[in-house]
């Protein structure tokens, strides 16, 4: 089978069509990372989403296209985030992948979070990524707590396990920081072990990291915006993965 793949070139030309064709009315965002590993490989990916929110729901579409060594695909996903109550939203994504060399075939998440406890609100979060001979399912606990400056963290426990055996947990914490409406910073650090898939083989394999990172993101105006991230991951086996990604953004 050909497999289905979208140029960088392209998924930016369907970014500027829909800034000028939906300018009042979604929020769109592109997004471009860039990881080099100090053993020669590289992962390159393109994001692409058109969001709209309603009273009650925000819709999420969007387009990524990525390149690890060569091997090139492009996955499309739908996403809704809907409130259950005043106190708890429910979230569910689908992503699908006609043709996978590099992501899952199909991957289903679910997440909820509870806000009674404010300035706490408590997040369970579930994933299944589905490739051709296995699955990977991950499940994920954590909070997103508010400071009374204007600020909040960020916190995660994952844990993972594949149904050809391999169990991986890690976390993540991010701390972040908006001095005044236009600028927004934040650094982080996770740590623990991660499962990589490569879909040439029919396994999943487990290694441990610890990763700095930190972000900036700024609003131009009251319609758009940039961005940018870094990190640099440490693995036991020596490599260090080393991230960069760029994104502009519109506002409502």
């Amino acid at each position: 089978m050909k497999s289905v793949y979208c140029s960088p070139i392209a998924i930016l030309s369907l970014f500027i069509l829909t800034a000028v064709s939906f300018a009042d009315a979604p929020k769109f965002e592109f997004d471009y990372t860039k990881e080099t590993l100090s053993n020669g490989q590289y992962y390159n990916t393109s994001y692409f989403y058109v969001t709209k929110k309603t009273a009650n729901n925000t819709m999420v579409i969007s387009v990524q296209n990525s390149d690890r060594n060569g091997a090139k695909d492009t996955s499309f996903s739908l996403g809704d985030y809907f409130d259950i109550s005043s106190e708890l939203y429910g979230y569910i994504n689908t992503i699908i992948n006609p043709s996978p060399n590099v992501l899952p075939q199909n991957s289903l998440e679910l997440e909820a979070g509870w806000s009674r406890l404010k300035p706490a609100v408590l997040i369970a979060n579930y994933k299944r990524r589905n490739y051709p001979s296995l699955f990977v399912e991950i499940y994920g606990i954590g909070t997103d707590y508010y400071f009374i400056f204007p600020g909040w963290l960020y916190a995660r426990i994952y844990c993972s396990k594949s149904s050809d055996g391999i169990t991986t947990t890690s976390g993540v914490t991010k701390i972040f920081y908006e001095p005044n409406e236009k600028l927004r910073l934040y650094i982080g650090y996770a740590t623990g072990s991660e499962a990589y898939k490569d879909i040439s083989s029919a396994a999943v394999f487990g290694f441990k990291a610890n990763t700095p990172m930190a972000g900036v993101q700024y609003k131009i105006n009251d319609n758009y915006g940039i961005k940018a991230d870094i990190s640099r991951e440490y693995r036991d086996s020596g490599v260090i993965d080393s991230l960069l990604n760029i994104g502009a953004f519109s506002q409502w």
